[in-house]
């Protein structure tokens, strides 16, 4: 593992290496102009200061001619196909270059310390300083080249300036010596600061790369899920159809008492693993999208009556009352009537496990208080209520409120499928706690479905 780490660090050290490389050279470009337009202007100014002429005009041709090197070099660099693991030795190559190139800026003010009018010689190193603030951008980059560029052009000129007499020469390699010793310091700082930048760019396209793939593993084993539930779902309801009907035929049939009871656990039984299959089918095929809604404009008041009339054996077993309370004239609402009727069973359902036994449930329909254009659905009962920090978990899949240690069963998909249904209905449910004891749940309707055309019932 040890082994592994150190060649994972090797390679990332060689990745940032091999970025700041294509940096510099891509930073370069820029330069090889300015370079060819400052040498033509030595050329101009000091035509007449160095003698023989050729001799500056054989420094102009050498020095472009490195540029043009330095320009080669950088479309070979692209080319290369193994360059990630050579990034070392073509460091040297642009290093060596850059030292050349350094070098070669020196030799005017060499020539005109020895050879020029002593006019020129302060106007040499202000010459040398405006070329070496020129190639901070492209230099400071790659700190190997940057140093080699600036030492290679600048103590050269120091060393002359030192060896000519003359205490205004004394100072002028001074100056230009301290000049050196801040751009070095400078570079220094400009470099790691770079290279940091870098570092920090392949950790992040890293860290996308890796968010990416994670997301695409998990909605591929998303969607593998929900055709496995879908699936599955599908080959179970046959055989539990078949168990159910022989379960009430043998119940009609027997003649024994313990065995009709027998054959209604059997009924019983089989009814809830049924639900749980169709909650499971109904949850695949809303997390893949493929349950169609179909909208029509419906009053909410008689999808809430049939519901209570389906649990009603559920209510007289628990001896439970339930009160309707709904505002006159509510208006249609466009849903899906069917979907809407499964929220409010899921809901009452809900609450007649939490309720105790001879205990009412409330149902509150009205208008919304605040949006004239939304209706409000509620359910109140005289349960334990719901964990604080419970009050979102318990809409996800599979997840119960800690307090059904009452005994109250239950898949815990209920309540996440009510979700996705209001959800698709672009309208929203949510659980709060009564102050007088007892969790309410609420979720609201739109009257109309954007985008939806609503055929009138």
């Amino acid at each position: 593992m040890s082994d592994m780490g150190s060649a994972r660090q090797t390679l990332f050290a060689a990745r940032v290496q091999e970025l700041l490389i294509d940096e510099h050279l891509d930073k370069s470009q820029h330069a090889y102009l300015a370079s060819l337009m400052a040498s033509i202007i030595i050329l101009i100014v000091f035509y007449d200061a160095i003698k023989p002429v050729w001799i500056l005009l054989a420094w102009m041709a050498a020095l472009n001619g490195i540029s043009l090197i330095r320009h080669r070099l950088a479309r070979v660099w692209r080319t290369d196909i193994d360059r990630l693991f050579k990034a070392s030795a073509w460091e040297r190559k642009i290093a060596l270059l850059s030292a050349c190139s350094g070098a070669l800026w020196s030799v005017p003010c060499i020539l005109l310390l020895y050879y020029g009018n002593e006019e020129y010689r302060l106007i040499i190193a202000m010459c040398l300083m405006g070329v070496a603030a020129g190639g901070v951008l492209s230099l400071s980059i790659l700190l190997s080249a940057y140093s080699a560029f600036y030492l290679c052009m600048l103590l050269p000129s120091i060393a002359c300036f030192l060896l000519q007499p003359g205490t205004l020469l004394h100072w002028t390699a001074f100056i230009l010596s301290m000049f050196l010793i801040v751009m070095m310091i400078n570079g220094w700082r400009a470099s790691k600061e770079v290279r940091q930048a870098m570092r920090l760019r392949l950790e992040l396209a890293a860290a996308v790369e890796e968010a990416q793939t994670a997301r695409r593993h998990a909605e591929e084993a998303n969607l593998a899920k929900s055709r496995f539930l879908s699936n599955i779902s599908h080959e179970l309801r046959t055989p539990i159809h078949a168990i159910l009907g022989f379960a009430q035929l043998g119940g009609e049939r027997a003649q024994d008492q313990k065995i009709r009871d027998y054959f209604n656990r059997i009924r019983l039984s089989g009814n809830r693993l049924l639900a749980l299959i169709n909650d499971l089918l109904d949850l695949s095929r809303l997390e893949a999208g493929r349950l169609d809604m179909h909208f029509q404009k419906h009053a909410l008041v008689p999808l809430v009556e049939a519901a209570v009339h389906e649990i009603e054996s559920l209510l007289n077993e628990r001896g439970l009352k339930v009160a309707l309370h709904a505002q006159p004239d509510l208006p249609p609402v466009v849903c899906d009537a069917l979907r809407v009727g499964q929220v409010v069973h899921n809901l009452l359902s809900n609450a007649v496990k939490f309720s105790p036994k001879g205990g009412d449930i409330t149902i509150d329909v009205a208008m919304h208080a605040e949006h004239d254009r939304v209706c409000c659905f509620a359910i109140k009962d005289q349960g334990p209520g719901i964990p604080e920090d419970e009050l979102e978990l318990v809409f996800d899949e599979f997840v119960q409120s800690s307090k059904t240690s009452t005994g109250a069963g239950g898949s815990g998909l209920g309540l996440a499928i009510s979700r996705r249904i209001i959800t698709a209905h672009h309208g929203r449910i949510y659980a709060h706690n009564r102050r007088e004891g007892g969790a309410e749940f609420v979720f609201e309707l739109p009257l109309t479905q954007p985008g939806s055309v609503a055929i009138n019932a």
